[in-house]
């Protein structure tokens, strides 16, 4: 049994976010572990929680 990647969604726009979330839940081998609205706030999750990819709207 393989393992997902986690994933962090980063954007500043709500809608993005979940758009976003949503394409990667269709895919079986990617969760989406978290999200957050700005710089800080995925530093914050990233240091509690940890992530193996980052998907980040700059």
């Amino acid at each position: 049994m393989s393992s997902r990647l986690r994933a962090l969604i980063v954007d500043d726009e709500a809608p993005a976010r979940r758009a976003m979330e949503h394409m990667l839940q269709e895919l079986p081998t990617v969760e989406v572990a978290g999200t957050a609205g700005d710089g800080m706030h995925a530093l914050e999750w990233l240091a509690q929680h940890g992530a193996d990819l980052l998907l980040l709207d700059i």
